[in-house]
């Protein structure tokens, strides 16, 4: 019992001490004097959208977008902030909604756009950000202020449109031209380096382009020219374009200086390529692989008759896996003239470039009558690798306009493509060719008359900003 009532004196002797304490305080605060914007959106805009009607007349209407999404960064060494992911194509930056929030809920100004008068930041008033804005931000003492500059990115283009600029100086090639490839690779110096090889029914001329240059024909260090045929037995691998003429495979990088790969190993025709593997045809028809860039090769597996590889026209592409950038699919499409098809015959295969890695066989994608969606034979068919997708371009021979088909589920449907089309006023009057940089522009290029031009989908030239920092 004496233990019970000292415990309690001792509570009841701090209970009193803390009453004093209070009793004493003499309404005195201290403010903090640190300050920051912690976070800023767009919440809502007006966005003019552009509609065709049924007549093909333009018309336009404003509506409202939510715009939460879009995230801002704020670089608080800098002191600026802006979305790396610009606003849609049309919004206002006029008449836009903002939202933020400050440290230790600072007082938030915005100065004029036209004087150095400033005013609460409103989240209910429509805001004119089509400038870059000074925000800034008072800390609770009032000793101190800290000032941000706002940059509201608005996308100045609409995302999913293709534009093609046609080059200056067209290079006329031979008026007798039969057939032409090209091929765009990236040099060690980042150059974007063109070939051309275009037949006139007797030899094959390879032509040269350093990015957007005019064609020049190049002056290979081998004494005789190509072959006529040589245009159709062409590849690229990294940097370099591999030929195939009588057996005999040669590389350049310059189309000028070339190396001899090997002779004499039964190569007849080079089909397809990609990081990892060169592939073949053998004067059999069997197809062949190179793991060394066709010093030496190999029968190359397949799960199918090889009365069924395309032995006409024949294009390839090749796109890294998005799951393994070191793993590459790549298609062999082309026509089997033996077969009675209306269909190109397609061959898909799946190269590792990591070791120890299982080399599967090529799979032949075989006609199925339910599916709607096969790859129509055309002439002058080239193949690419394009914005996540494989496409192929060609004409039918009724046609005098290319059609450019798209497959995103690796080459087994195909559907003509409803961004790209062929170049305004180019109408088939004999071979062209197309290919693609590593920029995303895809290159047009007619055999007859040189005329070369470029385009790409807006969005693949956007830069990407950053969007984290660190000390």
């Amino acid at each position: 019992m004496k233990s019970k009532t000292i415990n309690i004196a001792v509570l009841l002797a701090a209970l009193f001490s803390l009453v004093s304490c209070l009793d004493t305080n003499d309404g005195d605060y201290v403010y903090t004097d640190d300050s920051a914007v912690t976070a800023f959106s767009v919440t809502s805009a007006k966005k003019a959208v552009h509609v065709r009607a049924s007549n093909g007349a333009d018309s336009v209407y404003t509506t409202s977008v939510k715009l939460s999404a879009y995230k801002f960064v704020i670089d608080q060494q800098r002191c600026v902030i802006y979305n790396p992911d610009s606003l849609p194509y049309g919004v206002d930056p006029t008449k836009l909604l903002v939202s933020a929030n400050s440290l230790n809920s600072g007082s938030l100004v915005l100065k004029s756009m036209t004087s150095d008068s400033l005013s609460y930041l409103s989240t209910t008033d429509s805001l004119d950000f089509s400038k870059p804005r000074e925000l800034q931000v008072y800390s609770l003492s009032g000793a101190a202020v800290r000032k941000y500059e706002v940059r509201v990115n608005v996308h100045q283009e609409p995302a999913d449109k293709f534009n093609w600029t046609k080059l200056p100086n067209a290079t006329p090639f031979a008026s007798t031209v039969t057939g032409v490839k090209s091929f765009t690779v990236t040099t060690a110096a980042g150059v974007t380096r063109r070939f051309l090889l275009a037949s006139d029914g007797n030899i094959t001329t390879v032509f040269c382009a350093d990015d957007d240059e005019a064609w020049h024909a190049a002056t290979p260090n081998f004494n005789h020219p190509l072959a006529a045929d040589a245009y159709r037995s062409a590849v690229v691998k990294h940097d370099t374009l591999f030929v195939c003429e009588h057996g005999t495979v040669m590389a350049t990088t310059d189309g000028n200086q070339w190396a001899q790969q090997c002779t004499g190993a039964d190569v007849t025709r080079l089909i397809a390529a990609n990081p990892v593997r060169l592939y073949a045809y053998n004067a059999q028809g069997a197809m062949l692989s190179s793991d060394d860039s066709g010093k030496t090769w190999k029968a190359a597996s397949i799960d199918e008759s090889a009365s069924l590889l395309p032995n006409g026209d024949i294009a390839y592409a090749t796109l890294p896996l998005a799951t393994n950038p070191n793993a590459y699919r790549t298609l062999l499409i082309g026509s089997v003239p033996e077969a009675s098809t209306t269909a190109f015959s397609i061959w898909g295969k799946i190269d590792e470039g990591n070791a120890y890695s299982e080399n599967q066989p090529w799979m032949f994608y075989d006609h199925n009558s339910l599916n709607r969606h096969e790859l129509p034979i055309m002439n002058n068919v080239s193949a690419l690798a394009y914005d996540g997708k494989m496409m192929v371009v060609g004409n039918d021979e009724r046609v005098y306009l290319p059609a450019f088909y798209g497959s995103r589920d690796g080459g087994i449907t195909w559907k003509a493509d409803s961004v790209i089309t062929s170049p305004l006023g180019f109408f088939v009057t004999g071979p062209y060719t197309v290919s693609v940089d590593k920029d995303h522009f895809i290159w047009f290029v007619s055999g007859k008359t040189g005329e070369t031009w470029r385009g790409r989908i807006n969005r693949l030239g956007w830069k990407k900003e950053q969007y984290e920092y660190y000390e």
